[in-house]
């Protein structure tokens, strides 16, 4: 089947969205990957901070490890709203919600 999309121009632009990378890294190690058992993790509630405008992606559980064997990436956390300014402001509120 033929896309009915023929150029960029086709697609609207709506919205805006940030995404936050969440690490284990160490900062006094120059921001090196730290390896270690996840005592607690509790991303933000969707619901708590703009219902599903708000999505965590992850594989980490509160009681796992972060190995040398994966990145240290633990999560991404991705924010959408109408306008950049609610878009930035629900991803702070996001941030501060983030529980690790």
């Amino acid at each position: 089947e033929e896309l009915t999309i023929k150029n960029q121009d086709d697609i609207p632009c709506i919205g805006h969205s940030f995404e936050a990378r969440i690490y284990a890294e160490n900062p006094a190690k120059g921001f090196m990957p730290q390896t270690g058992h996840v005592w607690y993790h509790n991303p933000p509630a969707e619901p708590n901070v703009g219902g599903t405008d708000v999505r965590v992606d992850t594989a980490i559980r509160t009681g796992g490890d972060v190995t040398v064997h994966y990145d240290p990436m633990i999560s991404k956390l991705i924010v959408w709203d109408e306008d950049r300014p609610n878009a930035l402001r629900k991803l702070i509120a996001s941030l501060k919600q983030y529980q690790l």
